[in-house]
């Protein structure tokens, strides 16, 4: 795999992090709107995130750019300006929903009229056997 540095102009996604897998998809201009394509390619993992520091005058100061450095895939299309760039959560590691054998759930209305609950739904799935 190669290091690369990607350049953020924002923030990335606050759910971004170490170990996550890039992905990019090429897009086109069709009638005035960008367009993904359907062929959405693993680029690489991300091994950090962080904010871009300039020197000046021996002092670092933010320069407003965000960096995210990612091993590439050997196979993988170098990035375009055009592209578009998303990323996937290892399924090993993120896994949602509650463990264990029980949960509690604190419901509030910060409203002052009164509100009505229409619904409350939970999933179950046995875990331990």
């Amino acid at each position: 795999m190669t290091e690369v540095t990607i350049t953020f102009d924002n923030k990335p996604n606050e759910s971004l992090q170490v170990g996550d897998w890039i992905l990019r998809t090429e897009t086109s201009d069709t009638s005035g709107f960008s367009v993904a394509s359907s062929n959405v390619e693993k680029y690489g993992v991300v091994k950090s995130i962080a904010k871009d520091y300039t020197d000046v005058d021996g002092r670092l100061v933010p320069n407003g750019d965000w960096l995210v450095v990612v091993d590439k895939l050997d196979l993988s299309k170098p990035l375009s300006t055009n592209d578009y760039i998303l990323f996937l959560k290892d399924s090993r590691v993120n896994l949602s929903g509650v463990t264990g054998y029980y949960a509690e759930v604190e419901m509030s209305n910060s409203k002052t009229k009164k509100a009505e609950l229409f619904s409350v739904a939970s999933e179950i799935s046995e875990s331990s056997k």
